[in-house]
């Protein structure tokens, strides 16, 4: 069912967000909005500075709303590793785990190739753990096969109106800006249905007089 929210519940298990950059800010957006409703808390693991200070306090409507959050950052693939086994160790399935960019790390030059495979196939195969047992992690990759893995898909798009998001039973149809509100198509068929042709409004030919007051 599509709905007129413009942000995305993220659901339990391994969602892969489909965005053409890494930093887009809609992976911030998405985690604020599921800390409204989060009962544990929220790991960020980060690689490549894609978490942003700024892009959160921005967007909380008071920063006591990121109390909840944890961020660590790792700048090696054995420190992100480290960094996913550790919060496997602590998640629960009221956590949400966030990984950006889970593949980047692994691709440095330090780490040797066969090594590197096998890291980040262990960081998955922990992540995937994680999923089954009900906590939701969400993860960008630039690994096609990585992201085959994944339960669910969101596809994320930027429009000149905001971020749009499109998944299996979510789609933007609803912008929302300061004093004014975007609709499209998709959001008055879902609100008020398809009408059949026949009950359709005849198109006025002639002028019609309409008393005001």
């Amino acid at each position: 069912m599509i709905t007129d929210d413009t942000t995305p519940t993220l659901s339990p298990g391994l969602t892969y967000l489909e965005a053409s950059s890494p930093r887009t800010p809609a992976l911030h957006q998405l985690t604020l909005a599921a800390l409204d409703d989060l009962e544990g808390r929220a790991y960020w693991i980060d690689s490549r500075s894609t978490a942003s200070t700024y892009a959160w306090l921005e967007g909380a409507v008071h920063p006591r709303r990121l109390e909840a959050l944890r961020v660590a950052r790792a700048f090696t693939a054995y420190q992100h590793h480290t960094l996913v086994q550790t919060v496997h160790e602590r998640a629960t399935d009221d956590d949400l785990v966030i990984v950006p960019c889970l593949d980047a790390l692994y691709t440095d030059d330090e780490v040797p190739e066969p090594q590197a495979r096998s890291l980040l196939a262990d960081t998955l195969a922990v992540l995937e753990a994680l999923a089954e047992s009900g906590t939701t992690v969400t993860i960008t990759t630039a690994d096609p096969a990585v992201a085959d893995r994944a339960d669910h898909t969101i596809v994320i798009r930027e429009t000149d109106l905001g971020i749009a998001f499109e998944g299996d039973t979510f789609e933007t149809t609803l912008y929302r800006g300061p004093g004014f509100w975007q609709t499209t198509i998709p959001y008055w068929i879902d609100l008020l249905g398809i009408c059949e042709e026949e009950a359709l409004v005849p198109i006025a030919t002639e002028p019609v007089q309409v008393a005001l007051g």
